[in-house]
């Protein structure tokens, strides 16, 4: 995204010091040429200030808008090869920086919006609004540096909400809800580096909850990063009735507990190790 702009005002400012195949003036206006390239706009003391348009060697625009001292500032629109929008909206020395709409680069008859929104230095930064390919909303809410980053809403292709709540670089990260396609609930709580780390409730396809209670992210004998639960949780069969309540460690089902069949009924109550039930004695949970 900066690069373009960026050669753009190469092209002029060589142009300037004679460094380029042609160059003519007409009042307050300046032709320039190289390599295929042309520039047509307004001029002070041969350096391009005003409003101008650059095209590319087949014919097509490449930039078109404002310019300061030889560089693009101010409204502007760039274009890919093919004629279609690139970016339209604020720039500011030679970089994307403001308000703009960024465009995908389809060869197809009508041109798709990739985001909408604040720039910074080419960047996606600010506030800003992405598209899938299709024109359907992808993600609205907050960016930095291009990622989702701060408070923002992701939707699957078919308008149902992904998942809302906290991002830090395209990462799930503080609190948030993500969600089936269906529009049910997946999970709420807390995150860390796209895992449940916190305070969280795990939900099936159909509504009901699976899981509830602390996750914590441990790291396996391949060096992958899991979540799991530890301390005090409570699991559910699908049918939303209770099938254990007690203690975690690290994943593992460790201390105190009660597990229960479906029909309510007790099926084991005491002392578990490491997922086994190891004695039975009577369980009190002031929970």
């Amino acid at each position: 995204m900066k690069t373009l702009i960026q050669k753009i005002a190469v092209v002029v400012l060589m142009a300037v010091m004679g460094l380029v195949s042609g160059i003519c003036m007409a009042q307050n206006k300046i032709t320039i040429t190289q390599d295929g390239f042309k520039y047509v706009g307004e001029a002070v003391d041969s350096i391009p200030n005003g409003n101008g348009v650059c095209y590319y060697a087949n014919g097509n625009k490449y930039y078109e808008g404002g310019w300061k001292d030889g560089v693009p500032e101010g409204m502007g629109t760039v274009y890919y090869e093919n004629g279609h929008k690139k970016y339209e909206g604020f720039i500011k020395g030679g970089q994307f920086n403001g308000y703009g709409v960024y465009y995908y680069s389809n060869s197809g008859p009508k041109e798709v919006k990739e985001y909408e929104g604040e720039f910074k230095n080419g960047d996606f930064d600010g506030i800003g609004t992405s598209y899938y390919t299709s024109g359907a909303l992808e993600y609205k809410g907050s960016w930095k540096e291009s990622y989702f980053d701060g408070y923002g809403i992701l939707y699957y292709e078919n308008g149902n909400i992904e998942y809302k709540g906290s991002w830090k670089k395209n990462e799930f990260d503080g609190y948030g809800i993500l969600y089936y396609e269906n529009g049910n609930k997946e999970y709420e709580g807390k995150w860390k580096n796209d895992l449940s780390c916190g305070e969280g409730t795990t939900y099936y396809k159909n509504g009901n909850k699976e899981w509830e209670g602390t996750f914590v992210i441990i790291t396996d004998k391949n060096g992958e990063e899991n979540s799991v639960l530890d301390g005090f949780a409570v699991c559910y069969y699908e049918s939303g009735k209770v099938k254990y309540r007690g203690y975690f460690k690290q994943g593992w089902i460790d201390g105190m507990g009660i597990m229960y069949k479906e029909d309510g009924s007790i099926d084991k109550e005491g002392e578990w190790k490491d997922d086994k039930f190891v004695r039975s004695v009577k369980v009190n949970f002031n929970k």
